[in-house]
């Protein structure tokens, strides 16, 4: 095999896996591929010439498209401040059980994993009053409702 036809089709698999993937990151490979394919087809012998390009153009891909990449790829997930979530009310959208094996909170528009801090049974429906934030997990205390 010749090698600009090595590097073509090494483009092209390059190519062929970013669009089974994801992200936006393989096809500047599948570029520095096509690249090395060209010298390959000018400078048949010249091996280190051809990988050369090959790094070089995809570095170069890599590193000056990256941002566009993530404008297509979508903005990175916000930080959540454990002081934006403590103090906060939630609705119950899934039972809390008391032993801590289940239950969901919708706390503004996420919904988050939680468990009773007084380790009780809290239903659905329920509001709670958010008391910490452990990992991913909020601890809650249930809204007693007032009568009259």
């Amino acid at each position: 095999m010749t090698p600009w036809i090595f590097w073509l089709l090494l483009g092209i698999l390059f190519v062929v896996f970013e669009i089974l993937t994801p992200t936006f990151y393989l096809l500047w490979f599948g570029v520095g591929a096509g690249v090395a394919a060209l010298f390959a087809l000018f400078f048949p012998e010249v091996y280190i010439l051809q990988i050369t390009m090959f790094i070089i153009s995809s570095a170069f891909c890599v590193f000056l498209t990256r941002r566009v990449g993530n404008r297509l790829t979508g903005n990175s997930p916000r930080s959540i401040s454990v002081d934006e979530v403590v103090g906060s009310v939630g609705i119950v959208t899934q039972t809390i059980e008391s032993d801590g094996s289940k239950g969901l909170v919708k706390v503004g528009s996420e919904e988050w994993r939680a468990t009773s801090l007084t380790e009780e049974t809290i239903e659905k429906g329920a509001q709670v009053m958010i008391q910490a934030l452990v990992g991913v997990k909020l601890i809650v205390k249930k809204i007693e409702k007032k009568e009259g």
